[in-house]
């Protein structure tokens, strides 16, 4: 016996789906492919459940062929079978793989016999459910095959014509009970090809009362089919239901024939499709698509599965009615002679309200134009394209649009695009603009500042284009500005200054641009220099009137060229100045205010003058003298002396001897220098000390040798204290620092002097020296012991170089005191080898 396992059931479960229980149904059936049909699987039995049993055919079976056993789950028929299996010579079968479960099992065969389930049923609903469990081997599941009957007849039209159906089984026989749908789930059916003759033989029935059908394939059509055959479906005997039928009885074994069909046609055709945007406003049409040649339609339009009221015609122009509904057209097609057939197209996607697009804003360039959509269905979103000339403008795809120059000259159009879940995505496009004027956004040049002049520029318009004009402060209009230029008073102080411009031009649209605004209208003024154009001079900038909390930053120039560093409000000329002129930028910066920047104007050129300086006594009767110091070469002096601030008199000289008038008083000399170009500099010294009236020193007393001497500084300022020096032959005397000086030996025939020098605080010291008195006249000695008391190494005349001491010449020792008045007034006698020394050691 050959045992198909679940490896190789596939093969067989399709043939006995197909032959047994699928659409085409019928008993007869081919033999089963040989096990390793599979795709060569190796056939073996599983471990599991098994239904075996044997099968006889009838004694009238006609030829050799085999029986077979298909097992079913007990809830599915038609369907897989869950077992197949072939029996043997002898008629025994054993179908294995089985599962724990509830199965029905069927009986067929080749050749003529009829299939029957277990136990002796013609129909799986009757059948004899068999319960299995694990492993379970169920055996004696017997079957003794009938032989099968045979129902055959002939199918024309109503003219008789013969209608054959190919390879198609449009012939049906079911038992009576079972329904009229051969496909229905647990029906058993048989079929039968038409032969093209018109003739058909149902066979293999098992013996009972059928209800036969012509049934053109199944009725579904297909998805863009009408439904329905191209004959009208008819049970026999010409009933179009199946409580009409007159039911055909077939024994075992017998043929009924004369079971003949006269069909009436019906058109045929597809399922008709709308074209055309489902939105408010926009005409659908409906599209028949292939029907039977001749036929003629007839419409219905419907929204939401609802006929609208006189929607008729193949074309069909939606209203606001029909918003948020989906759209649908019943075609109803007719041929005389012929069972109308119709259909209804699919729904179209929901009727979209839409608006017509507007274009807001001015048609030129630099201006915002605003796509306005119009009036939609609630919650659609939009998407934009702007177009110049009907060309779409790259990147321009949101609801405004500025345009640039490129699009000046054309005219522009906006397209919105509308797209809500469940309806079509619309576009709908506005009417173009007139033709774009070329316009730009106004500047002001100017400094934002009362009194200086403020400039509209218009910028780049369309060629042709004249303008007008009109000034704000704080976006009110200023009566009367209407000009190019305008000067704002002080008035408008601290206001935002802005101009609008108008432009017309024939054939384009007139144009209105304003200005940004200025920052706030600010005072300002010119500043000014103070100070001496001179170098050491410091300069001062004084920046005027501007508006209150005005904060100030400097610049000084020395003719056009930034001094580096020198940016404080004042500046100290140097002698890289000499000769330039001076200037100051004053800027000045306040939030809210634009920063200004205002240059004052410039100097004469910078003198480089001298600080005058004054040498000389300031005493009474002391000359002093001025130095001017260095100027600017070329430049001419004049001088004025002051005592204390009060000019002298006549003092006009570079030099200037003092008075008694001037005593306690502190000179000056003012030096004035003046050049072509060049500012007059007026430069004065610093003030001397004070002028101290001073006396001439006298001395009173014997100059002579051990005599006192005393000095008499003469009259002084009062308070003036004195130190002296006392002076040999004009040589300053060692220690001789008081007002009197004792003669000393080394004075003899030297005449003898004084310096006073007087001071106090405030005044200059001032040196005095007296007359020399007569020479000191010398003393007489007694001896040499006496004159070696005055003079240790004794004295001699004037000129001698040697001692001659014991006839002779040798070095002087010591030094004697060389004076001959001093040796002439001594006796001779302490010369005693007459060599012109005395008393020598």
């Amino acid at each position: 016996m050959q045992i198909l396992s679940w490896r190789a059931r596939a093969t067989a479960v399709i043939a006995s789906v197909a032959v047994v229980g699928g659409v085409w149904g019928s008993p007869a059936i081919a033999a089963p492919p040989p096990a390793t049909a599979a795709g060569g699987v190796d056939v073996a039995l599983d471990s599991a459940a098994s239904i075996s049993g044997h099968i006889d055919l009838p004694a009238t079976a006609v030829g050799e062929g085999s029986t077979y056993a298909v097992v079913y789950p007990a809830d599915q028929y038609p369907g897989n079978a869950a077992a197949f299996a072939v029996a043997d010579e002898n008629g025994d079968y054993t179908a294995t793989g089985l599962t724990a479960g509830d199965y029905k099992v069927q009986f067929t065969g080749s050749g003529d016999v009829a299939k029957e389930w277990w136990i002796d049923k013609a129909q799986f609903a009757d059948a004899d459910v068999i319960t299995l469990t694990d492993g379970e081997s169920r055996g004696d599941v017997d079957a003794t095959l009938a032989s099968g009957a045979t129902i055959s007849g002939r199918v024309t039209t109503d003219d008789g014509a013969p209608i054959g159906s190919g390879t198609s089984r449009w012939m049906f026989a079911i038992p009576v009970g079972a329904g009229g749908d051969p496909h229905a789930t647990g029906v058993d059916y048989w079929g039968s090809l038409i032969a093209s003759d018109g003739s058909y033989t149902i066979a293999g029935l098992p013996a009972g009362d059928y209800t036969v059908q012509f049934r053109y394939g199944c009725d579904c059509g297909g998805p863009e089919q009408l439904p329905g055959a191209p004959w009208v479906e008819e049970f026999y005997q010409n009933a179009l239901t199946l409580d009409g039928a007159i039911p055909v009885h077939v024994s075992a074994g017998v043929a009924a024939s004369g079971i003949d069909f006269a069909l009436t046609p019906r058109v045929q055709g597809e399922r008709p499709w709308i074209s055309g945007t489902p939105a408010v406003g926009s005409t659908l049409t409906a599209n028949p698509g292939w029907w039977t040649t001749g036929t003629t339609w007839t419409y219905q339009w419907s929204a939401d599965d609802v006929d609208i009221a006189g929607a008729t015609a193949a074309t069909y122009t939606l209203t606001s009615a029909q918003e948020g509904k989906a759209i649908s057209v019943t075609v109803t097609g007719s041929i005389p002679g012929y069972v109308p057939n119709g259909g209804t197209s699919w729904p179209t996607e929901k009727v979209l309200l839409s608006g017509t697009p507007t274009i807001n804003g001015i048609a030129a360039t630099g201006s915002t134009l605003t796509a306005n959509p119009g009036t939609w269905t609630t919650g659609t979103g939009f998407g934009y394209q702007w177009y110049a000339d009907s060309a779409a403008i790259d990147g321009a795809n949101t609801a405004t649009f500025i345009p640039t120059t490129d699009q000046a000259g054309t005219q522009i159009s906006v397209t919105v695009t509308g797209t809500l879940t469940g309806y079509p995505t619309v576009s709908r496009t506005s009417a173009k603009t007139v033709k774009l004027a070329r316009a730009e956004t106004p500047t002001i040049s100017g400094t934002v500042a009362v009194g200086i002049t403020l400039t509209a520029k218009t910028g780049t318009w369309t060629t042709g284009t004249s303008f007008t004009y009109q000034w704000y402060a704080d976006s009110a209009a200023i009566s009367g500005a209407k000009a190019s230029t305008f000067v704002p008073p002080s008035t408008l102080t601290g206001k935002q200054i802005s101009v609008k411009v108008t432009g017309a031009v024939t054939g384009y649209p007139t144009v209105g641009m304003t200005s940004a605004k200025t920052t706030k209208l600010a005072v300002v003024a010119t500043p000014t220099i103070s100070g001496t154009a001179a170098v050491g001079s410091i300069l001062t900038a004084t920046p005027g009137t501007w508006t209150s909390g005005t904060d100030f930053t400097y610049q000084w120039y020395s003719g056009s060229t930034a001094i580096t560093g020198a940016t404080a409000k004042t500046y100290k000329l140097t002698s890289t100045q000499a000769g330039t002129q001076i200037s100051v930028k004053v800027t000045g910066q306040l939030a809210g205010y634009t920063t200004v920047s205002k240059t004052s104007a410039k100097t004469a050129k910078v003198l480089l003058a001298g600080t005058p300086t004054i040498s000389g006594t300031v005493a009474v009767g002391g000359t002093l003298t001025v130095k001017p110091g260095t100027w600017t070469s070329g430049t001419a002096l004049t001088y004025q002396w002051y005592s204390g601030s009060t000019a002298i008199t006549g003092a006009t000289a570079k030099t200037y001897k003092l008075t008694s008038a001037q005593a306690g008083k502190q000179i000056s000399v003012k030096v004035t220098g003046k050049l072509a170009g060049y500012t007059t500099v007026a430069k004065t010294s610093a003030k001397t000390v004070k002028v101290l009236l001073v006396g001439t020193p006298t001395i009173s007393g014997t100059a002579a040798v051990g005599g006192t001497l005393t000095a008499r500084p003469g009259t002084w300022t009062g308070g003036t204290r004195f130190t002296y020096q006392w002076y040999r032959n004009g040589s300053a005397i060692s220690g001789a620092t008081a007002s009197t000086y004792r003669v000393r030996p080394t004075d003899a025939y030297a005449t003898l002097s004084v310096k006073v020098v007087g001071g106090q605080s405030g005044y200059a010291s001032v040196a005095k020296s007296s007359a020399s008195t007569a020479p000191a006249t010398g003393k007489v000695y007694a001896n040499c012991t006496a004159l070696n008391a005055d003079y240790h190494d004794g004295i001699r005349k004037n000129g001698i170089t040697v001692d001659k001491k014991s006839g002779v010449a040798k070095p002087l020792v010591g030094n004697p005191y060389q004076s001959t008045s001093l040796y002439n007034l001594q006796s001779i006698a302490r010369d005693a080898d007459r060599d012109g020394i005395m008393c020598e050691r």
